[in-house]
């Protein structure tokens, strides 16, 4: 699963597109910010600029997002719902246009092969904000060739080739499927083309931890039994209101199934309810819940499943900071007076060519603690490796002296804390040093300057005089 799928999971929303997102430049890790759940997440996914032009991003707000796409009064395919305090917003879905029937960017893979014949070509390019009913045929909002997904029906799916991947695009409008086998093997062909299953907790998924894991290929009975559940269970619906905030508090597991090229996308939810995704917008089934009991038990004992540790960038549980291998041991093994640590969030090297994270350490990993007794108070620590002191000392040289807070460990004081003014907090202060192999930041609006410096050689290792 990938950065894209995870924001997908993670608020249960549809894939919004983002007008205009565009490649992140990449800075050095020392420099990058750790921002808040989707908007990390986002910065991490290393899609490229033609990608993010023709596919666009997710949006999502926060790793506690819930979506609310009510059955009765969906929002409109352009725009995204909002309320009094979030007033709402544009947004554009990827998608391709071709004999009258409308394909939504889904997902994209890596397996390059699933690429199949030629289809066509997108010849009139539409501007965002153009209205749905005066999309022409063969249009998008960029020029792209696509093509069919091998062992798919082009009515149902289709692919676009670019950066060393696919992005499948899916109608939702398929005709046919009155049953759930029309939907699991009509549609999708799952026991025949089967190939993996990756499964994560619905805590794990609700609180962003990409804690995933791989079933072993000896267990694929399991999974092919839960599969056969579902193709005789029974469609309850099978349009967008199967993206509820009901559907997320009741889930058990996320699964995604692999099926070559493409991806089959399960939530299983209490009392033997399951939804299904992405074909035609996701359908909802009940099926004979007893039927998975081994692989409920396979999956809640782990042991016959290997972790997936392909993601980029995610959170980890608060308990396990001082355990990461990386930089945890540079965190206060406490959380400072007064204080509870809200969120920790690890990133890790990836390809900017092809997003992926490639073998090696984190680049960084912070932490945010909030008050006990006031949410309002602050403090963030972030721990970042650098490519070297000369990188640092070239930064700072290019950064303007009423700005910069960064020293050596050894010279840093309470002369290099510098203040800023968010929109939304009191005055954040900030004050970074650095050793031979790693950069501490430490920003709090709560804590006094000599407290600052105190936290910062606590992080170094170095005790109070």
């Amino acid at each position: 699963m990938n950065g894209l799928d995870m924001l997908d999971s993670f608020g249960e929303l549809p894939e919004k597109i983002i007008e205009n997102a565009a490649h992140p430049k990449k800075l050095p890790a020392w420099r990058r910010n750790i921002l808040p759940a989707a908007a990390a997440l986002l910065l991490c996914l290393g899609i490229g600029a033609a990608v993010a032009a023709a596919n666009g991003l997710p949006s999502a707000e926060g790793k506690q997002a819930e979506a609310t796409h009510e059955a009765e009064e969906p929002a409109s395919p352009t725009e995204l719902p909002g309320d009094e305090d979030h007033p709402a917003e544009m947004s554009y879905l990827g998608f391709i246009k071709r004999e009258g029937r409308i394909y939504w960017y889904s997902y994209y893979t890596l397996d390059t092969s699933a690429m199949g014949a030629y289809i066509g070509s997108v010849k009139n390019k539409v501007a965002p904000g153009t209205p749905m009913e005066d999309w022409p045929d063969d249009c998008s909002y960029e020029l792209l060739e696509y093509y069919e997904l091998k062992g798919c029906d082009p009515e149902y799916v289709i692919c676009n080739p670019y950066s060393g991947r696919l992005g499948v695009y899916v109608s939702r409008e398929p005709s046919g499927a009155e049953t759930a086998a029309d939907v699991i093997e009509g549609m999708y062909h799952a026991s025949e083309k089967y190939v993996s299953l990756t499964y994560e907790s619905a805590e794990s998924i609700d609180n962003g931890y990409a804690e995933r894991f791989v079933l072993d290929d000896d267990c694929r009975g399991a999974a092919l039994e839960l599969i056969a559940a579902l193709s005789e269970g029974k469609i309850i619906r099978r349009d967008e209101s199967a993206y509820t905030s009901e559907e997320s508090k009741n889930k058990l597991y996320g699964l995604t199934v692999s099926l070559g090229g493409l991806e089959m996308r399960i939530n299983l939810m209490k009392g033997g309810y399951a939804a299904v995704r992405p074909l035609s917008g996701g359908y909802l089934l009940s099926y004979d819940e007893e039927r998975a009991g081994e692989l409920f038990a396979l999956m809640k004992s782990g042991e016959h499943s290997v972790p997936d540790d392909t993601e980029t960038s995610h959170f980890i549980r608060p308990e396990k900071l001082n355990e990461e291998p990386s930089f945890g041991r540079f965190f206060p093994a406490e959380a400072p007076e007064g204080f509870r640590i809200e969120d920790a969030y690890i990133m890790y090297p990836f390809d900017e060519d092809t997003g992926l994270r490639v073998p090696g350490p984190a680049e960084s990993l912070s932490a945010e603690y909030r008050g006990v007794d006031d949410f309002g108070r602050i403090i963030h620590i972030l721990v970042s490796r650098i490519e070297s002191v000369d990188a640092v000392l070239e930064e700072i040289a290019s950064t303007a002296p009423e700005y910069q807070s960064t020293a050596p460990i050894d010279e840093v004081g309470v002369d290099n804390i510098r203040g800023n003014v968010p929109d939304d907090t009191a005055e954040l202060f900030t004050v970074s040093a650095y050793d031979e192999e790693k950069m501490i930041t430490v920003r709090s609006n709560s804590l006094s300057p000599e407290e600052m410096i105190a936290l910062l050689k606590e992080c170094f290792g170095i005790a109070a005089p």
